[in-house]
């Protein structure tokens, strides 16, 4: 399933910080991901997928933060993406730095990133209102791709996390079975819309 950028703005409104699974119609829902974050731009993914390689994840920041990834304006203190640490076979293709530079989406490809694989990485995050600050990844949506055609989308929020001895401000939560419920009943609304797109 790919993401079809002219309906972002419907996302959040379809309740997309939950579970998909788009591989099985009226398949259980599940959370095969979790994610940490810090407001200077430390970042964790942990694939919690029984079965599935985790192949992208696609990032997109609150429209207040950005990517700080090179020294150019917006912000000129930066640190671009590279990996901290990785556990198994885990290894991300990410962006380059000037792609992302100022801006508030940006996509990491994976290779072997196997169930029970985690990655700990870093890009630097910067409010516009306050550039060389620290970023607000409070709201972030998370997207992912798995290897069996499943995809997962997620929303940060003020839940602490560790994901390979790294401690984490914020993180994704597993959702209770009626916020599941209404999570669901949004997304099919969502699909019916693109249907008629």
């Amino acid at each position: 399933m790919k993401l079809n950028i002219k309906l972002l703005p419907l996302i959040p409104l379809a309740m997309a910080a939950y579970v998909v699974s788009a591989s099985t119609a009226g398949a259980v829902v599940t959370t095969a991901l979790r994610v940490g974050v810090t407001p200077n731009g430390l970042w964790g993914i942990q694939n919690t997928s029984v079965t599935a390689q985790l192949t992208q994840v696609s990032i997109f920041l609150p429209n207040t933060t950005f990517f700080d990834s090179t020294s150019t304006p917006p912000g000129v203190s930066a640190t671009g993406w590279g990996t901290l640490a990785a556990t198994g076979g885990a290894f991300a293709n990410y962006p380059s730095d000037a792609s992302t530079d100022g801006q508030t989406y940006a996509v990491i490809s994976f290779g072997s990133f196997d169930p029970g694989d985690s990655i700990n990485f870093q890009v630097d995050l910067d409010q516009f209102a306050s550039p060389d600050g620290i970023g607000a990844p409070l709201g972030t949506l998370i997207a992912a791709s798995f290897s069996d055609g499943s995809n997962e989308f997620d929303v940060i929020s003020a839940i602490p996390n560790t994901i390979n001895g790294q401690s984490y401000d914020y993180g994704i939560s597993v959702p209770e079975p009626t916020s599941l419920l209404l999570g669901a009943s949004a997304l099919g609304i969502f699909a019916s819309r693109r249907r008629r797109a």
